[in-house]
């Protein structure tokens, strides 16, 4: 038994040649002539693909979300992309795609910034770089939350505390099979089978969160201030929808670029 490559295509591990690359680019040149000749004006979207040149066939640039290169080389392309081509422009860090069969959605770095040269950000150094650190507490997360409304003029006391649903995590314990403890549970998806883990020793009945509802206000006698107000929610607590928090495996990284005019 044997195997016989049919066609050998250029890939990763075997790009195109440099003839190929000059034969590429002389017919890319010739079709811009023509282009230019017949005042033909185009404009292209996408998200060109990018592989680290010193781990080819590492699964973060094959087949997996993340991995331990990704997201340092993201963040600095796109830092690297800010300061040639958006001087003053504001770093979004948010998310992006959502793949059929993923957990989670993917984060997403982007960069905005205006058209005729006014910044809108000026100090870069205020935007902390993304690297391993402990995760916050919940305890940190109210003291945050606090300091906030303090510092916006709000009470202290508008966070809104923010639970995980009992409702949902009794019945994924009842699709359990019989005397399996939900701490050592063999569920199929890795990323459940650690969430429910966290939640059942963290425990239903503490906050995981804090929701803070703000809005910019403009009156006659106080100006430009912030708002808050008060949920009514139609049960007693503030509950979320399942899902996970940062920092799960599952995320990937990707960049996009936009100007306001």
């Amino acid at each position: 038994m044997n195997v016989t490559r049919i066609s050998e295509t250029p890939r990763v591990t075997l790009p195109y040649t440099d003839d190929q690359w000059r034969d590429i680019v002389a017919a890319g040149n010739a079709v811009d002539e023509r282009l230019k000749a017949g005042d033909v004006r185009l404009s292209m979207g996408g998200e060109p693909t990018f592989v680290a040149i010193d781990d080819m066939d590492g699964a973060e640039w094959n087949n997996a979300a993340v991995g331990p290169t990704k997201q340092r080389y993201a963040e600095e392309l796109m830092r690297r992309l800010t300061a040639r081509f958006a001087p003053g422009g504001l770093l979004h860090y948010g998310q992006g795609k959502w793949y059929p069969g993923e957990q989670l959605p993917r984060w997403s770095y982007a960069v905005f910034w205006r058209t005729d040269g006014e910044p809108l950000w000026v100090d870069p150094d205020m935007i902390d770089r993304e690297q391993p650190r402990e995760a916050a507490t919940i305890e940190q997360a109210e003291r945050f939350a606090n300091d906030l409304c303090r510092n916006l003029g709000l009470p202290v006391d508008a966070p809104i505390s923010a639970y995980e649903d009992p409702g949902h995590f009794a019945l994924v314990e009842q699709r359990l099979p019989l005397g399996e403890d939900p701490a050592h549970n063999k569920l199929d998806d890795p990323a459940e089978r650690a969430r429910l883990v966290a939640v059942f020793d963290r425990g239903l009945g503490k906050p995981t969160g804090y929701v803070l509802p703000i809005q910019v206000w403009q009156t006659q006698d106080k100006g430009r201030h912030w708002v808050t107000e008060r949920w009514k929610l139609r049960r007693e607590r503030l509950y979320l929808a399942p899902g996970a928090q940062g920092g799960t495996p599952r995320h990937g990284w990707s960049i996009a670029c936009s100007a306001i005019c």
